[in-house]
């Protein structure tokens, strides 16, 4: 994320001032100076402050339009990364305003407009991205995973297939367009029902929900409002649930339906093991809303983190592993950091669970929820993990394992 920032930053710089430019009001040259100041020493809400007063007075110059837009979008971005993402949303609309012409503007407006939840209007600020550059890879990718995301996956599919003919190497883009088109033709006339935070898809009409009894929407809402009290915040967009039947979910998962759910963007359920065994398939959605919740605060969390903190919302504790650690013992940092689903031997996948389970339940013991909000707070922020657990526990990740052996 940190390199797109940078280099939506660079397109934002200034124009500079024109020999011909017209004497301007004393009031105003005075302003442009002290904006211009403020500007090169990064000072972008003092540069507003100077400017916001005589914007009627600016007209159309263009190097008065150019500074002041470029102040309101940097400001915005240092409010994103503070997550005031509500401010950041206002500066990057007034931005907009100032610095129409560049995509830059648009791309960032939609993609807040996409995280705080308002689908429509993030859609409106992509394409006029790609209207001013139809090369904007970035809003390409967006335009295509909120389509995705929404259902709508032959609209997705064009966007994406433009972006891959800019850059058909980008993996990232490669892997999208095969879920869109593997999920595609399993969803496509799926059905669906929204909740406040949930958006549930399912094969039919409203009336097959009634096999759920309307309860499925009520217990997510439930882990939600769990998951907002430990963690402070939540995703600011609903989370996608999907219910498949039993063949539909082994298909697009690529796991049997005995796991109860999945998580990968979307929290995917087979309906038949559900009715099966509620109280046990309800336990692994806990757990994979919780993947959700984690992944929507830290884009890329360790797999030790991701699963020891799922298996502990899902109700797991250490104590049921105690055994197989005693016998195995604890995974290093590093196999713990590595990825979970590139290992092939099945035991050693149960071990390295276990292990994490172990590692976050002792985190929390020993500093309770608390220490747990500040962490992923800190990891938000873009800290290294060692340094956050460092910051917050006093070690880093192997010091943490060695304590526990």
């Amino acid at each position: 994320m940190l390199a797109t920032i940078l280099t939506l930053l660079s397109c934002l710089m200034p124009q500079a001032a024109s020999a011909a430019a017209p004497v301007q009001d004393p009031v105003v040259e005075r302003a442009l100076a002290k904006a211009r100041e403020a500007w090169k020493a990064g000072d972008w809400a003092s540069g507003i402050a100077w400017l916001e007063p005589v914007r009627s007075k600016l007209g159309d110059q263009p190097e008065a339009r150019s500074l002041l837009g470029g102040l309101y979008f940097r400001r915005g971005w240092d409010r994103y990364e503070a997550r005031k993402p509500r401010q950041a949303r206002r500066l990057f609309e007034q931005a907009a305003q100032w610095r129409p012409e560049e995509p830059a503007v648009h791309y960032s407006l939609g993609r807040l407009r996409l995280e705080l939840g308002d689908a429509r209007r993030a859609e409106e600020s992509l394409e006029k991205a790609l209207e001013l550059d139809g090369r904007h890879v970035a809003s390409l990718l967006l335009l295509g995973k909120l389509r995705f995301e929404a259902g709508r996956f032959d609209e997705a599919r064009v966007p994406l297939l433009r972006a891959k003919a800019i850059e058909p190497d980008n993996a990232d883009l490669v892997l999208l367009l095969a879920k869109v088109d593997k999920d595609g033709e399993v969803e496509k006339g799926f059905a669906g029902l929204t909740s406040r935070n949930f958006e549930l898809r399912f094969e039919g009409n409203r009336n097959e929900l009634k096999k759920f009894d309307d309860k499925l929407l009520a217990f997510l809402e439930g882990c939600h409002a769990e998951l907002r009290a430990v963690l402070g915040e939540a995703p600011r967009r609903r989370i996608p649930v999907v219910v498949y039947s039993d063949k539909q979910f082994a298909r697009l998962t690529g796991v049997a339906d005995w796991m109860g759910a999945f998580y990968d963007g979307k929290v995917r359920l087979p309906m038949a093991s559900y009715l099966r065994e509620r109280t046990k398939v309800e336990q692994h959605l806990r757990h994979e809303v919780a993947h959700a919740f984690l992944t929507d605060r830290v884009r890329r969390a360790s797999p030790w983190l991701q699963e020891g903190f799922a298996q502990w919302f899902e109700g797991r504790r250490a104590d049921g592993v105690k055994a197989l650690i005693r016998a195995k013992g604890l995974n290093s940092a590093d196999e713990l950091r590595e990825r979970f689903t590139e290992v092939d031997d099945e035991a050693e996948v149960t071990r390295r669970y276990a292990s994490s389970l172990v590692l976050f339940s002792a985190l929390v013991a020993s500093k309770d929820r608390a220490g747990l909000r500040r962490l992923v707070d800190l990891l938000a922020d873009g800290k290294p993990e060692d340094e956050a657990l460092e910051a917050v526990f006093g070690a880093d990740l192997a010091g943490l394992l060695e304590t526990l052996q």
